[in-house]
């Protein structure tokens, strides 16, 4: 894949690159769009810069996708190590990867994910930045692959079997596959024909000579870890005793994720290792002739004349400026040394030569990286100059240097405290984090800061660092600070023995005020989801709502820590909210204690915005005025929220307290959480209520129904009877005795018509008379069935409505129901209601004053307004009234004629104004009886809606 890159040539001819810069960089940036194959070109660290449009054909990327993206993420994950690998070790030059080949295979992924083999031809480019270009098409066909394969497999077998280098694959159990010959000379492995002894062992050091296990082995560490291994110095000692230096690496072959082989190579550098230790001991007798030397010269010296020309140059000279005697003797400094000129050492030393007075300073010499210290005398014939290597010292001051500028600027504060147990070192995020000045905290006792237990604690943790129990210690506690507050840090500190045998304290101190405030809020949260928990397990028990009420204000008050919780109960009709239960409150105020509904109180106020409402300083709040509950108890902040839904309020859940609070999302949460169960739990017992209700309904009106039909039951019976008497006897008449042909269960039918139908004696025929009874008889049942439907079934809430005439279906149903007597319609007004319900309505009222106001009643319909309410002003319909002229109702009756069953008529079954009312609650109409102005009942319905 490395190409040539192109340089002019000698006889000063354009080389192609400059011949192409000629054609222009149009040209070939077309010439490349427009080519058949896929070319993509990736920068040295595998992202991709350029992709043209046949990349789209080959692979299904469009070039805009994969730009700016790593190579690697085109490629099967099992082989995106592998391929990263070959590319990050070719972009630094390593020829030994197949990329390095002028053509090669890989697989890419395309862009639905399938798997394809690829064939590569690259390139390398670039003059300022090097990049790779490969021109990408579809690999051969399987024959030509597997051809390819086998000649590659007989190159490897040759390779493997030829090679200098011990090579060796094992499998994933570490078990031998293979190895070459080179492999059982050198670690005596894969080969038959070696002699074996019982007695011959390998034995296998590490580079100090330590014994390694089998575990120990790089094979084994690269089966354990499925990471590679390279050039990891062994030594190897033969049976026959020779040790054999080896440079052993090996990698994993990966196959689904799992490593399934291990590939080691090991090559002798035995005689590598010979010539080091020769080389490492020449240099240790040079070292021990240059200690003799330096014995003898402390510094560096060199001696110059006035034309600069080197004189003398003594060895320590030669070693730190890198250059011999010989070669330095009569040459100019400033030829020899071309890097000084215009630096700190020629002016000094021509100043030194003009004023004739020594001089010295230290200058750093980039080209030896150098540090010098420099003194330099002058005299008539020339100048003497010594000087030193002071680089170590130079980084040590640089380091200081730097250690104190990081001291200055973490914002952590750093201390050290002396053997006198005072402050020797502050620094000024110390200094700022307690509010003093560094100069007046150095020499003070550092337990001004804190309290005796925390010195306490510090001074055992310091003797146990001292008797190596452990190297440092971490405490948490109160830092005090100049103004006397407190807050929450935490240190950590060393102890570090001093020159003169005693021990100092160094220290790292930092506010964990914010940790602390975050580890004590999910502590706050755990504990109240622990509760909500078990307070909800408490709400499923059978418990009064009191009691449960009692139970969630304490639990609030508990968690929260505050001093007061209230459930107040909305009464709508009087403007107010009872105080029901409380925990905290005087004496005598729960059960009687209420509040405005309105922006009068907190309470009030969270009925209007129907969220939670916080207050954190209640003498500052503006969005309403503090309630004398809340003022008398001397409450600053709190939080009140709904019980029930913003269209169905049961009242408030409160929580108050004494103190200035702040409080996060989750305690607003928790408030809103049990007012959320106790809503459940209402709702619960309501249900259970109504349920009971029905029950009781339904008992009542089956007692009632098993009754009352058994008499129009009767009727219809003895009435059959006789109208088939009748009709027989009419057949047979002028065959039979009229005086002795009846039997005594006609004569107890007549009997029976005599008690039950007299009445209708002498009405035409006695046959039609009967089955004429038998039809109302019927009919009354019907009717009983038609009562029992709607009181049983209930409907729940009108849903639709539509708009309806009054005045034209008021008299349509009175002439369906035709009952005796005579209706008035006195309205002409248009309502909204479910058709079918205000017929059931209208009905219901028909036969209620028909039955108790007997055949010449009178009934009225009309609408009801504000003046007829009682109001003055408008005379806008508000609902309507149905009226008779019947004996009315008693005021201390009119609730109770609402209930199922009760009835004052020995003609109803009781039902039919209980009917009435859950029409009524069912359109959200409300119900009042009054008396009418002829004396009977009135029932004024208002609430009722009318259309725009």
């Amino acid at each position: 894949m490395r190409g040539p890159r192109e340089h002019p040539s000698e006889d000063g001819e354009p080389s192609q690159s400059d011949r192409g810069g000629a054609l222009g960089e149009t040209f070939f940036e077309e010439m490349v769009a427009s080519a058949t194959d896929a070319v993509i070109t990736a920068d040295v660290h595998g992202n991709i810069v350029y992709a043209n449009d046949a990349v789209e054909r080959l692979l299904g990327y469009a070039p805009e996708d994969i730009r700016g993206r790593e190579f690697g993420e085109f490629v099967p994950e099992r082989l995106r190590d592998r391929y990263e690998g070959w590319y990050r070790r070719f972009a630094d030059g390593d020829d030994g990867t197949p990329i390095s080949d002028e053509s090669f295979e890989v697989t890419w992924l395309t862009a639905d994910g399938e798997e394809v083999r690829v064939s590569v031809s690259a390139f390398e480019h670039g003059a300022d930045e090097t990049f790779f270009t490969g021109f990408l098409e579809r690999a051969p066909t399987d024959s030509e692959s597997a051809e390819r394969l086998r000649e590659e497999e007989a190159l490897i077998e040759e390779i493997f079997d030829t090679s200098p280098v011990a090579f060796a694959v094992r499998d994933h159990e570490g078990e031998l596959l293979r190895a070459n010959d080179r492999a059982a000379e050198l670690v005596g492995v894969g080969s038959d024909e070696l002699p074996a002894e019982e007695d011959d062992e390998w034995m296998v050091y590490d580079t100090d000579g330590r014994e390694l296990s089998e575990d120990e082995y790089p094979v084994m560490q690269v089966l354990d870890a499925g990471e590679p291994v390279y050039n990891e110095e062994v030594i190897v000692e033969q049976p026959n005793g020779k040790r054999v230096h080896l440079s052993v690496s090996v990698a994993p072959v990966y196959d689904d994720g799992e490593v399934q082989r291990v590939v080691s190579a090991a090559e002798d550098i035995t005689e590598l290792k010979q010539t080091q230790f020769e080389l490492e001991q020449r240099r240790d007798e040079l070292e021990t002739e240059l200690s003799e030397v330096f014995s003898r010269v402390t510094d560096a010296f060199f001696a110059l004349d006035t034309d600069w020309n080197f004189t003398y140059v003594n060895d320590e000279a030669e070693e730190l400026i890198q250059r011999s005697e010989e070669g330095l003797l009569g040459e100019s400094i400033w030829d020899e040394f071309s890097e000084a000129v215009g630096t700190t050492f020629q002016r000094e030393y021509e100043r030194a030569m003009d004023d004739q007075e020594p001089v010295s300073f230290a200058e750093y010499y980039p080209p030896l990286s150098t540090w010098f210290e420099v003194r330099a005398y002058p005299s008539e014939t020339g100048l003497s100059v010594y000087f030193r290597d002071v680089t170590d010292r130079k980084q040590r001051e640089r380091e200081l240097e730097r250690y104190e500028t990081i001291v200055e600027t973490v914002e952590d504060g750093i201390y050290v405290v002396g053997p006198d147990n005072e402050f020797s070192m502050v620094n000024t995020s110390f200094a700022e984090l307690v509010g003093y000045d560094s100069d007046d905290l150095v020499g003070t006792d550092p337990s001004r800061l804190y309290d005796e237990e925390t010195r306490e604690e510090a001074a055992s943790l310091m003797q146990e660092i001292i008797d190596g129990e452990r190297t440092s210690a971490t405490i948490e506690h109160l830092l005090q600070t100049s103004d006397g507050e407190t807050f929450s840090a935490e240190t950590t500190f060393v102890v570090r023995e001093t020159e003169n045998g005693d021990y100092e304290r160094v220290g790292v101190t930092r506010d964990v005020t914010e940790r602390k405030e975050r580890e004590r809020e999910l502590q706050n949260r755990v504990e109240q989801q622990r509760v909500l928990s078990e307070f909800s397990q408490y709400a499923l028990e059978a418990r009064s709502l009191d009691d449960l009420f009692d139970e969630a204000v304490e639990l609030v008050a508990d968690v929260l820590d505050h001093d007061y919780c209230k459930v107040l109960e909305l009464y709508p009709e009087d403007d107010e909210l009872l105080l029901r239960n409380g925990v905290g409150w005087r004496e005598g105020i729960v059960g009687s204690a209420t509040v405005a509904d309105d922006r009068g109180s907190q309470a009030g106020y969270t009925l209007l915005t129907e969220e939670p409402v916080v207050v954190e300083d209640l003498e500052a709040e503006e969005r309403f005025s503090g309630p004398d509950l809340l003022n008398s108890h001397d409450v600053e902040s709190g939080i009140s929220t709904i019980i029930g839904t913003p269209d169905d309020v049961w009242g408030i859940l409160g929580v108050h307290d004494t103190e200035s609070r702040s409080y996060a999302d989750h305690d607003v949460q928790f408030v809103r959480s049990i007012a959320h169960i106790l809503l459940t739990s209402i709702q619960r017992r309501e249900h259970e209520r109504e349920l009971r209700e029905r029950n009781e309904r339904l008992d009542a009106f089956a007692s009632m129904l098993a009754h009352e039909l058994r008499n129009p039951l009767e009727i219809a019976q003895i009435y059959l009877d006789m109208g088939v008497e009748s009709a027989i006897g009419s057949e047979v008449g002028g065959g039979r005795d009229s005086g002795g042909g009846s039997d005594s269960r006609a004569g107890s039918k007549v009997e029976g018509e005599s008690e039950v139908g007299g009445e209708h004696e002498g009405e035409g025929d006695g046959g039609e008379s009967a089955f004429r009874e038998v039809e109302r008889a019927l009919d009354r049942i019907e009717q009983m069935i038609d009562t029992l439907l709607v009181v049983t079934r209930r409907g729940g809430d009108v849903d639709n409505t539509e708009p309806v005439a009054l005045d034209e279906v008021a008299a349509e149903w009175w002439d369906d129901v035709d009952p005796d007597g005579d209706l008035v319609v006195e309205t002409d007004a248009e309502i909204l209601a479910d058709p079918s319900r205000l017929r059931q309505l209208l009905e219901n009222l028909y036969r209620n004053a028909a039955e108790h106001g007997g055949s010449d009643v009178t009934v009225r319909v009309g609408d009801l307004s504000d003046s007829s309410a009682g109001t003055s002003g408008a005379t806008e319909a508000t609902g309507f009234y149905v009226a008779d002229d019947g004996p009315g109702i008693p005021p201390e009756d009119r609730e109770e004629v609402f209930n199922p069953g009760y009835s004052t008529s020995n003609v109803g079954i009781g039902f039919g104004l209980a009917v009435v009312r859950q029409l009524v609650e069912a359109h959200g109409w409300e119900c009042e009886i009054t008396e009418s102005e002829a004396g009977g009942a009135r029932f004024e319905f208002r609430g009722v809606e009318t259309p725009e």
